[in-house]
């Protein structure tokens, strides 16, 4: 019973996900995307910033 029940808690949590929000794949290939990406020095922060916002969400999504 006990695996049933993971498997059911775990679809229902990724039906009640947002629909604008990003899921775990999508999260981690915009990582890598950023993470190959050539940058000039006045996109550096805005780049940092958004790194660090994906890769808070992704820790979050790959905790449950």
């Amino acid at each position: 019973m006990g695996i049933v029940n993971k498997i059911i808690s775990k679809n229902d949590e990724t039906q009640a996900l947002d629909p604008n929000q990003l899921t775990g794949k999508e999260l981690e290939f915009l990582l890598n995307i950023l993470r190959e990406s050539n940058l000039k020095g006045s996109q550096v922060e805005l780049f940092y910033n958004l790194a660090i916002k994906l890769q808070n969400q992704y820790i979050k999504q790959t905790q449950k």
